[in-house]
Parts: structure tokens; sequence; C-alpha cells
């Protein structure tokens, strides 16, 4: 029985790198979706169909209130540092104000209904 138990928390442990494994990967999937989309914001010479942050459209829709630009990058999960991700970001704000989808104002950014 104690070789049973033995057994039975290498298996689990072993789940546990293999579980802990996957994760970064997918975190590193993650990332690169996510920089593949931003340079079609990014890249002026891009041509085709732009896909716009799910996160950032649902942030927007539902905060009931004006994002700062700050508060907009909080709640995307974006570091200060990722200059690219910013720029991305950034972009496709302009982009979403020139179609009147959003404004921006002196307390930020706002959802137009």
């Amino acid at each position: 029985m104690k070789r049973e138990i033995a057994n039975r928390a290498e298996e689990l442990n072993e789940s546990k790198r293999e579980l802990a494994r996957m994760k970064k990967l997918l975190s590193i999937q993650d990332e690169e979706l996510e920089d593949y989309r931003n340079k079609a914001f990014v890249e002026k010479s891009f041509t085709g169909i732009r896909t716009y942050s799910r996160a950032l459209v649902d942030s927007l829709r539902k905060a009931g209130k004006p994002l700062t630009n700050d508060e907009l990058l909080q709640r995307l999960g974006i570091p200060p540092n990722e200059a690219q991700r910013i720029k991305a970001i950034s972009a496709q704000l302009e982009s979403l104000s020139a179609y009147g989808l959003v404004k921006y104002s002196a307390k930020g950014w706002r959802w137009v209904e």
C-alpha cells in the first residue's frame, strides 16, 4: 500500500510539472498571437483584416465611466514598459475613435452607445 501511495504521489507530481509546462507554452503562444494581431495596427503597410482586441472593447463597454490610459492598460494587463503593445492599443483606440465608437475626453476613453 505504501508503494502504491508513493507511485500515485510521483504520478501527481509529474502531472503537476506537465501542467506547469503546458501553462507556460500556452502563455508563450498567447503572447505570440497578440504580437501577430498587434502588427495589423502598428505596421502602416499592413493589408488585410484587422482584429480588434476583445479585451479592449469589453473593458470600454463595461466600464460605465471614462477610463484613463493608465486604467485601461491596467485592465488589459499591459505593463508600462511594453511599448509595442501600448502602441497597438493606441492605434486601436484611434481607429475606434475614427469610426465613432469611442470618444476621448479629459476624463479618458469611453464607449459611445
